[in-house]
């Protein structure tokens, strides 16, 4: 005798079994990514966090990826976010909190840039530029008076960061602005440069966020798709198609009007702008270490070295607009050891030593700016 299961039984089981699917997908994820994290192993395979336990980078690594940040109408980190090694402030950028009004006897500097700005992978907020900056500048000139403010994001290009000046920062009243800049626009699309309409993340889409950082299925499925577009595909050797040769005419053209056009706004008898362009992995004359090495191998799909002369070049144009322009690809040249992780990221030697060169480099402005 056959016995009938009804449907709101079914249903149930059915429910039941899904659940059981996950957990044990949910499971697998976090078996395979703990393992394969390219975080957690690259950082600590690198060399440059060897005064360190891995216990230590797999938290680092951890911390990075728990703050949240979004792309409209510009990208932006989320206010007020707190971990071991890395503190979002209220007004939304990397550091402790400040006095939004300005003291008058303060030169403030607002350094911006992507997550190279930022400081990604730096052990704490004191080991990114702008504060390894701000503390060379206090130890050797103690009479000037200096506030730094780290306005780098993640991912973030000239559009994005002008779209961040004008929106927020100038209301800061800095009086040096100082652009790091380079990779990212390269990489990323050509963004929109119609007035601002992109409305900012809703509740729904900052708790969407959040939950990210309890689970990690879709951190598998990229894991998964890196798989199949490497090995069945044949991809990691093409350059994606952000990349091709016109865009990047387009891109680099874009990114010297985008800065001529801004310091054009500006008044820079009172106000200093620097535009910079980043050393990447490849450009100037650093001799390789084994681990560069083999991340240049590793990562020819996204890799725009030979792109950065041209960058460079748009300077002397950017320089008839803004107060000074920076070629700093050199300024790894005589370092032979690891100081890149990828093709663009450093650990905190890298940016001590950026830090040290952007200090000689601007010093006869702040000494003319702070000696009258």
């Amino acid at each position: 005798m056959s016995v009938q299961v009804s449907y709101s039984k079914q249903f149930g089981l059915g429910i039941i079994l899904l659940i059981i699917i996950f957990v044990i997908v949910e499971i697998f994820a976090y078996v395979i990514m703990n393992e394969r994290d390219s975080c957690g192993v690259g950082l600590w395979e690198s060399g440059l966090y060897d005064d360190y336990s891995e216990n230590f980078v797999k938290s680092l690594c951890a911390d990075y990826k728990s703050i949240i940040d979004f792309e409209k109408p510009y990208k932006h980190w989320e206010p007020d976010q707190k971990t071991d090694t890395v503190n979002i402030n209220s007004f939304g950028i990397r550091g402790e909190e400040f006095n939004l009004k300005k003291e008058s006897d303060t030169y403030r500097i607002v350094m911006l840039g992507g997550s190279t700005m930022y400081g990604v992978y730096a052990t704490s907020d004191s080991a990114t530029i702008p504060s390894f900056l701000e503390k060379k500048i206090e130890k050797e000139n103690p009479n000037f008076n200096i506030e730094i403010i780290n306005a780098g994001i993640n991912g973030s290009d000239s559009f994005d960061e002008v779209s961040f000046l004008t929106d927020r920062l100038l209301n800061l009243e800095p009086d040096m602005i100082f652009i790091y800049d380079g990779g990212n626009d390269l990489l990323n699309k050509i963004s929109n440069e119609e007035i601002l309409t992109d409305p900012w993340p809703t509740e729904i889409e900052k708790f969407s966020k959040q939950i990210r950082n309890y689970y990690k299925t879709t951190h598998l499925i990229e894991f998964l798709d890196r798989i199949i577009q490497k090995n069945i595909f044949n991809e990691q050797n093409k350059k994606i198609e952000t990349i091709s040769e016109d865009k990047i005419k387009q891109k680099i053209i874009l990114w010297g009007e985008r800065w001529s056009e801004f310091c054009h706004k500006q008044n820079i008898d009172k106000k200093d702008i620097i535009v910079a362009v980043q050393p990447y992995l490849g450009t100037g004359e650093k001799e390789f270490s084994n681990w560069e090495k083999n991340t240049k191998l590793n990562n020819m799909r996204t890799d725009v070295a030979e792109h950065f002369p041209t960058l460079v070049d748009q300077l002397k144009i950017i320089e008839k607009k803004c107060t000074k322009t920076l070629d700093l690809t050199d300024s790894f040249d005589k370092n032979s050891g690891t100081i890149f992780y990828d093709l663009i990221h450093v650990g905190d030697k890298g940016n001590e030593i950026m830090a040290e060169r952007i200090y000689d480099e601007i010093l006869p402005i702040l000494k003319n700016r702070l000696n009258k």
